[in-house]
């Protein structure tokens, strides 16, 4: 075993640098890519004609993508709880704007809500979206409909909030679609969310390392499986997702603001800690990343990593963001409207596709 983890692994871990990870999307509200929404909303989708904007603040924005910056070209929607969706079609125009305007400020005048100049993503298209069905509320329902952007969007929390609008016309027929939806009423839970990338496979196993982070009688327990046997370890604990290659058998996957020293036991097998899952009380949502190096001689760098296990506090909810509509039943004229009605601390769950 090579002595010098606790001075390469340290070193290492602690200066890297967070490099942009690619994601097929992120979820706002904060949250919502791992928690089901507490209500529903038919808007914009509904009616002959509308116009519809939704702000999200950047504060629930940064939260997203492993708080990594963003290239929008898409959008997503889902099905609310176990409804039923019909199949839809309209005429609409998606557009995308920086704003200054707060989901608390957002005006009911269409155009004072994007401060700055927005951008067309996609121009007056026929659209579809699939009829569908939700399965329930345990956990969130596939999206259901998706609308590629034909110019993309580059979006950075730092920049201000984010205005999206949706415009519509000609649609054949007044259908309600209850999408996912979140209020400030959302009462959630801490969540374990999915791991990201491939850990090293250790000398004398079959299987990469793996982090975990499991919640169980109120608390959540940090571990490590399939690393080296009876090794030094290290635990490295993030705010950020990234994917920064060091010339390693993989990436580190997060950079640490915590580190903690430890050992594997004969299987490899480590855990770190156990903690109340009221440590992951949170103001706004954010995730935590842990991801594990261990020693292993018989390794070209004489260390191995695992893979990156996450969990989340609450989703935020509707507490950042804000919807303004107009909805036209009877004909077209919808599209064109220039003031609408306005609901504070609410709106439609919202999955943003990546490059």
């Amino acid at each position: 075993m090579r002595p010098h983890l606790s001075t390469v692994a340290l070193a290492s871990l602690a200066l890297a640098c967070s490099a942009a990870a690619q994601t097929k999307y992120a979820s706002s509200p904060a949250g919502s890519e791992f928690q089901s929404g507490n209500t529903n909303n038919t808007y914009p989708f509904y009616g002959i004609s509308s116009s519809y904007q939704q702000i999200h603040d950047a504060i629930d924005m940064a939260a997203l993508n492993g708080r990594q910056p963003m290239v929008l070209n898409g959008m997503e929607f889902r099905p609310s709880s176990t409804f039923s969706i019909p199949a839809r079609s309209w005429n609409a125009q998606i557009t995308l704007g920086i704003t200054t305007q707060t989901a608390a400020t957002m005006s009911t005048t269409y155009s004072a809500n994007f401060t700055s100049t927005p951008t067309i993503v996609l121009p007056y298209t026929n659209l579809s979206g699939a009829a569908g069905k939700g399965v329930g509320s345990t956990v969130p329902n596939a999206w259901l409909w998706r609308f590629p952007f034909t110019t993309i969007f580059p979006y950075v929390a730092a920049q201000g909030n984010l205005c999206w609008e949706w415009r519509h016309n000609n649609a054949p027929s007044v259908t309600s679609s209850p999408l996912d939806a979140m209020s400030s009423s959302f009462s959630g839970s801490p969540t374990v969310t999915s791991n990201y990338g491939t850990g090293c496979t250790a000398t004398g196993r079959s299987s990469p390392a793996s982090a975990s982070l499991t919640i169980a009688g109120g608390n959540i327990t940090a571990a490590l499986t399939d690393g080296a046997s009876s090794a030094a370890a290290f635990l490295a604990i993030g705010l950020n997702r990234s994917t920064t290659s060091i010339g390693w058998c993989a990436p580190l996957y997060t950079a640490p603001v915590i580190l903690v020293g430890g050992a594997t036991d004969a299987a490899g097998a480590w855990t770190a800690g156990t903690a109340p899952t009221s440590i992951l009380t949170a103001p706004s949502y954010a995730e935590i990343y842990t991801q594990y190096a261990f020693a292993d001689a018989g390794l070209s760098s004489g260390i191995g990593l695992s893979d990156l296990a996450g969990v989340g506090t609450a989703a935020n909810g509707g507490q950042y963001c804000a919807r303004l509509y107009t909805i036209n039943t009877a004909g077209n004229g919808g599209e064109t409207a220039t003031s609408g009605a306005k609901t504070a601390q609410y709106g439609l769950v919202t999955g943003f596709t990546t490059l």
